[in-house]
């Protein structure tokens, strides 16, 4: 996911704390705002809201992002979005966004049950925030408000890509953890949380899917409590300390990642009627990376996991016993024990072929090059 240009006008002179629209009323906006004075009571924010609300056409989902100026213990911006809860009284707005269908326990969420924050380290000198990261929140949102995923702490996203637009940077991923200064707060409208999002290294991405979110989380706040997203910092990786910690933390306790998703994963009966005798998976090279580094990590710790697609999806479950069948809930599922998972390891790679394993006689798997597109969807690459 890479951040879109898009249109977010300063509101007003675009400095003070965000005030809610004079012509609807707006507790959820004013509850944010609390919550944001609060911890900045001394600070005046840079506030940048919508023009043309997302629900009536604009290209921007979030109403707003508030910018406050933070001096101690490095200077930076923390950024806290308007949108992803409900905003106003929903008797007051003839077109309100669609936050998606919702949970019966998720009842007394206020829309998503959450809005972003995001603390991003910045020049002493610097007046306003760059438009790089308004826009990429801005995209966060077009992602959340397009598919009806919402964002949870310990999820994270492969940015493919330095995470600004034109800016050199190690940091290509984000993961997203509870916002350490700000409490989650019942507004009228219901309970809203703040989810900080923190950008991290492809190489701290990668330890993530080999190991734990919350590990990776704990770590980064042993470096600096309040998760600062800064351009030009190096991964954790690279320290030999950290990473022999990380390491050893990831053989001793495997992965928590349970569930991943990926571009291309099928599977179709070789012949009509055909049942476990004759399977054909299909992987893109980016999803046999995560298959391979899931059978590491869940696998050969006894757990489960699931490669989820567009439209299908493959479970993988550990077992005493290779098998696989075709399930009328589940579709296709694979029993994997240790010494199957270790031929996988063996001869499984993220190049074009097909592959097939003695102890799972009639199952194929078929690995197709995965292209990797810049943020105008342009081909840049392209794996296996």
């Amino acid at each position: 996911m890479s951040p879109e240009q898009s249109e977010t006008p300063a509101n007003g002179d675009g400095a003070g704390p965000a005030d809610s629209p004079s012509d609807v009323a707006a507790p959820g906006f004013d509850a944010i705002t609390r919550a944001c004075q609060s911890v900045h009571a001394d600070r005046e924010p840079q506030h940048y809201g919508t023009v043309v609300k997302f629900s009536v056409g604009g290209p921007d989902p979030l109403d707003g992002i508030s910018a406050y100026p933070v001096d101690e213990p490095t200077p930076h911006w923390h950024l806290v979005t308007y949108g992803f809860s409900e905003l106003y009284e929903p008797d007051d707005v003839d077109e309100k966004p669609e936050f998606g269908p919702r949970d019966a326990d998720e009842a007394e969420h206020s829309g998503y049950g959450f809005e972003l924050t995001m603390r991003l380290t910045r020049p002493a000198e610097q007046k306003d925030p760059p438009l790089w990261v308004l826009d990429f929140l801005q995209n966060l949102a077009r992602y959340v408000f397009k598919t009806g995923n919402a964002f949870d702490a310990g999820h994270y996203l492969d940015l493919h890509g330095p995470i600004g637009l034109d800016e050199s940077s190690e940091i290509g991923a984000v993961l997203f953890a509870d916002d350490a200064s700000l409490a989650p707060i019942d507004s009228p409208n219901g309970r809203v949380r703040f989810l900080q999002v923190v950008g991290i290294t492809v190489d701290e991405l990668r330890a993530i899917q080999d190991w734990d979110a919350a590990g990776m989380i704990e770590l980064l706040r042993d470096e600096g409590e309040l998760l600062l997203t800064d351009l030009d910092r190096t991964s954790l990786t690279k320290s030999d300390a950290r990473r022999a910690e990380i390491e050893e933390r990831t053989a001793a306790e495997g992965s928590s990642t349970g569930v991943l998703f990926v571009d291309v994963v099928g599977w179709e009966r070789d012949a009509p009627g055909g049942g476990p005798a004759g399977v054909t998976l299909t992987l893109g090279a980016l999803g046999v990376r995560d298959f391979v580094r899931l059978l590491r990590g869940r696998t050969l710790h006894g757990r489960r996991f699931q490669l989820a697609g567009p439209s299908s999806g493959v479970i993988v479950l550990a077992a005493k016993s290779p098998a696989f069948r075709v399930d009328d809930c589940d579709g296709l599922v694979l029993e994997i024990d240790e010494r199957t998972a270790n031929a996988m390891l063996e001869t499984l790679v993220p190049r074009r072929g097909t592959y097939e394993w003695s102890r799972l006689p009639g199952l194929t798997l078929v690995v197709e090059p995965s292209e990797i597109k810049d943020r105008d969807g342009r081909v840049v690459d392209t794996i296996g």
